[in-house]
Formats: structure tokens, C-alpha cells, sequence
């Protein structure tokens, strides 16, 4: 376990540090999400690091568990829940800022592709 805290002391600090590097360059929901991930993988950690201090047993602290009839949903955490939603919101931010700018790059190559007809077009009538 002690090799679970270590990878999530690493995850925190190379997200903490790309998050510092790209902070003025991100919108204000990619910073949330970020602060998100970061709150999520810190809280990880301090249960991974802390948990056998205090209680004597590695691990970390699950207690939200639901059922459906007989299903029993996997026992999560709060850290749990922050990394999942805030890798999940910024994979769908990415894809549709992706698909919005492949888009306007098209459009921008129709408008340009439609200048340079109507530029080939005026050339043809000044030569006639």
C-alpha cells in the first residue's frame, strides 16, 4: 500500500505542477476542473498516507456504499467521487472544444477556398 501512496503523491505533484504551468492560459471551468482533480488525488494521499497512522492498517477510508435491489455498488469515497467527476468533465470539455475547433478550421478553409474562387474569378473577368 505504501507503493499506492507514493504514485499518488506523484499524480498530485505532476498535476499540481502542469496546473501552475498552464494556469494563465486555461479557462475558468478547465481551473475548476483541475482544483477538482488535484482536491481528489490529495485526498487520496493524505488517506493512503495517514490511514495506518492513526488506525493502525493500511488502506483508505470508503464509506459511501449504495445498493440496487441485489446489486451492491462498489464502497467509494469523496476523493473518489472529485477524481472521477473531474476527469470525466474535463475529457468531455476537451472533445467538444476539439470538435468546435476542427469545425471552425473547416469553416475557415471553405471561406478561404471560397476567396480564392471568387479572386480567380475577378482575375479571369479584368483579363477579358
Amino acid at each position: 500500500m505504501a507503493f499506492l501512496a507514493v504514485i499518488s503523491a506523484v499524480a498530485f505533484i505532476v498535476i499540481f505542477l502542469f496546473y501552475l504551468k498552464n494556469l494563465t492560459k486555461q479557462n475558468t471551468l478547465k481551473r475548476i476542473l483541475f482544483a477538482v482533480i488535484l482536491a481528489g488525488t490529495l485526498g487520496n494521499f493524505i488517506d493512503r498516507a495517514f490511514y495506518k497512522l492513526f488506525l493502525g492498517s493500511e488502506g483508505v477510508v470508503d464509506f459511501i456504499h449504495f445498493r440496487f435491489g441485489t446489486y451492491d455498488f462498489p464502497i467509494f469515497n469523496v476523493a473518489d467521487i472529485l477524481l472521477t467527476v473531474g476527469i470525466i468533465t474535463f475529457g468531455v470539455l476537451i472533445t467538444v472544444e476539439d470538435f468546435k475547433n476542427k469545425k471552425l478550421s473547416a469553416n475557415a478553409s471553405e471561406i478561404e477556398e471560397g476567396n480564392t474562387d471568387e479572386h480567380n474569378q475577378d482575375s479571369k473577368r479584368s483579363e477579358e
